[in-house]
Formats: structure tokens, sequence, C-alpha cells
């Protein structure tokens, strides 16, 4: 539910993330094609994020998707898309088109060699409001993320793989103000595998990562003077685990040991551990649980709280009830803390983020849906105009033909 986080950002169209992912199983059991659309609308507070003022509106949304899951042999070959068009009654500068994609293919031979090739690309009306001294705008800045990443995957013996991993991700804006958040980098990493039996995961591997912010800004007395190329280089040592409890839990978890240097935002470096856990928990047919708890430094944090901070430590917990065969209830908490060191205002500083979500599905038939979701968010913040409070409200209606 990673639409917890962006209350004012996609405002119409957040219900159709979920109906969509949830979609694309359905899709997979009897037919490998999937296409469909949506129609959405929806109430925003405080779209531009303000601290002390707010900004209401109200968000028409339409939407195509569509996507496949193909087996070719021992291959596997995927893809979903999405399209939007968001229309704002009063912000129309705000008007804008949407889109996401991803896709995969998993591979293996018949002897010891497999692996994945995975990739999404996104856009959409990125976050106002997002502090590290970025000037506010009010005008419509458009966020682009692309990420790429393949596996290769050797068995050594029965119980033991080797490993290795290379992944890219790019990100930038429209607006000129958000240049100093712009960044690429790339990743590798080589591990080795144990697995003791079928139910448990036990991996080490050595991961370097290498990028760049390509602009950013030098401030002297509050001013704008230069911008600087600042690359940064990290290192981590990665102990992993995945262990199956039971056939309703699974968890999956990795403790790092890191360090992070960049040339021109010393104030960001770090030394110390990392570490993510993912637990999903399904107790009884109707109930289903995930749990993730990440401490990351900048852009590695979970997905929606990625910036410039030292060290961001957040809490993610999702819960879905399946009321009857057509009816679903879910709920969402989000909480973050990042600690920013500032270089714009040569002080350390902290943001604080809490998130909630109330939503429902209904499917009417396996064709025609309906979901409604209701988000808010929260910010405290050592610097006061970076605090705000903002909220949406909307529903859409989805049909999906297999």
């Amino acid at each position: 539910m990673d639409s917890i986080l962006k209350t004012n950002r996609r405002g119409a169209w957040l219900a159709l993330a979920c109906l969509a992912a949830a979609a694309a199983p359905a899709a997979a059991e009897s037919n490998p094609y999937y296409f469909g659309g949506s129609l959405g609308l929806s109430q925003v507070s405080n779209v531009y994020r303000q601290a002390f003022s707010s900004n209401s509106d109200t968000v028409a949304s339409a939407s195509l998707l569509g996507g496949f899951d193909q087996r070719l042999g021992r291959q596997r070959l995927y893809a979903d898309a999405s399209v939007q068009g968001n229309r704002y009654n009063d912000n129309k500068q705000l008007d804008n088109h949407a889109y996401s994609l991803k896709g995969g293919l998993d591979w293996s031979t018949i002897e010891r060699l497999s692996g994945s090739f995975t990739f999404n690309s996104s856009e959409a009306l990125a976050d106002y409001n997002v502090g590290r001294g970025v000037d506010q705008v009010f005008k419509k800045n458009i966020e682009r993320n692309d990420n790429a990443q393949a596996l290769f995957r050797v068995g050594l013996v029965t119980r033991y793989s080797a490993e290795a991993i290379i992944s890219y991700r790019k990100r930038d804006f429209s607006a000129p103000e958000y240049d100093q958040l712009d960044y690429h980098q790339t990743a590798g990493s080589l591990g080795l595998v144990y697995r003791p039996s079928q139910d448990l995961r036990l991996g080490v591997a050595y991961r370097q990562t290498d990028g760049v912010y390509p602009h950013y800004p030098l401030f002297f007395g509050g001013v704008q003077i230069a911008s600087f190329q600042d690359d940064y280089k990290r290192k981590d040592i990665d102990l992993t685990t995945g262990w199956d409890a039971s056939g309703a839990s699974k968890l999956n978890a990795r403790i790092s040991y890191t360090k992070t240097e960049h040339t021109v935002i010393t104030s960001s470096n770090y030394s110390g551990f990392t570490g993510l856990i993912n637990w999903n928990w399904q107790p009884t047919g109707h109930w289903t649980f995930f749990t993730q708890l990440s401490r990351e430094t900048g852009q590695e944090g979970l997905p929606g709280v990625t910036d410039q901070s030292r060290l961001t430590t957040a809490l993610r917990l999702n819960g879905t009830y399946q009321l009857t065969g057509k009816v679903s209830l879910n709920a969402g908490l989000f909480y973050s803390r990042a600690d920013r060191n500032s270089t714009a205002f040569q002080s350390r500083d902290f943001d604080r983020d809490f998130a909630y979500n109330l939503g429902a599905n209904w499917a009417y038939s396996r064709t025609w849906s309906v979901s409604c979701l209701l988000n808010h968010l929260d910010r405290d913040s050592s610097i006061p105009q970076y605090a705000f409070d903002t909220g949406s409200f909307g529903c859409n209606v989805q049909a999906v033909f297999y």
C-alpha cells in the first residue's frame, strides 16, 4: 500500500493502484492477458502541503490498464502497465498524465543456472513541500523514476548457490527548483546462499553502490550561489534470511553493515547498521497482515520515503479483512523519522511523518469492482515551514476484462 504516502500526489487514482495490483494475479490464473479501465473522483486537502495555509481541490481521473503473465516453457514473462489522466477542478495548472510500467523475466536452464530481470518506470505529479532547502513551488512538477535489476544464480551444490545482482536507478523532476533531488546510481552485489531446508534461506553478500546527485546547490546567506555534482559511494556487508515459518507466516530480513561517503554532502556520510524486515502473516482465511520495518539511508529507504536523509527509520503496517466473498476492508499505518543533516541551514534537523489509510473494495463481478480510500498524513518537523497535514478521500469504478 504505497499509496499511504501519496495523499496529494495522485489524488483520484489512489484506489486504482490497489485494484490494479489485485487484478493482475487474478488474470494470471485463467488467461495470461488482461486489460481494463477506471473512472474516479476524489477530494484532496492541502494540495501543496503548505504549513500555514491549505489548498483543497476536487480531482477527476480516468485510467487504462493492462498486462500479461505468460509461461514459456521453463521461463516466465510478465508485465503490467497503467496510464492515468488527472484533472483538477480549481488548480488546473496541475492537470497531468501519469503512467506506471513494470515487468520482468524469470528464467532457468536444465542445469544449475537461473535468474531474473525486472524493470519498472513511473511518472506522476511529485510531492510538494519536501523540505531540504528546496523552494516551495506552486506549479506542475513531474517526477520520473526508472529502475532495472538483473539477478544471476548458479547452484554450486545441493544446498548452496552463488548469486550476483546488478541494478540501476534514476530519478528526476521537471521543476528546476527540485534539481538537487535528481540522482542516478548503479549497484552490484555478489553473495553466497545456503538453504538448510525448503523453508529456510541464509545468505551473505558484499554490495557496492556508486551514484551521483548532479545538481546539488551551494548556499551562502540563505541564497544559492552555485551548484555542484555530489558523488557518493556506499559499501555493504549484507546478512539475509528468508523463513517460511508456516503456511500462514513468511519472514524476510536483511541486516547490513553500511558505510556511505559523499564528496559534497559530507554531513550525510554514514557508518553503521542498516536493515529491512518484511513479515507476511495470514492467521485465518479472512485476515491478512503485512509488516515492514526499515532503517536506511537516503534513497535506499522504503518506497515513498526516499530522500537525501542521513538516516531514516520507518514502520509500515497493513491489514486486509475479507468480509464476504466480494467485499474486503483494508487499513494501514505508517510512521517514519528522517534525520536530515541540512547544508542549507548548517544544522541537523528532522521530519516525522505519521499516516493512515482506510479502504473498502467491492467486487461486483469478475469484471466490475468499486473501491474507496481515505488517506491522511501529518508531518512534524524541526523547521516550522516543513510541518503540515493533508488528506484525501476518493472512490473509483473499475472494469477489467480477461
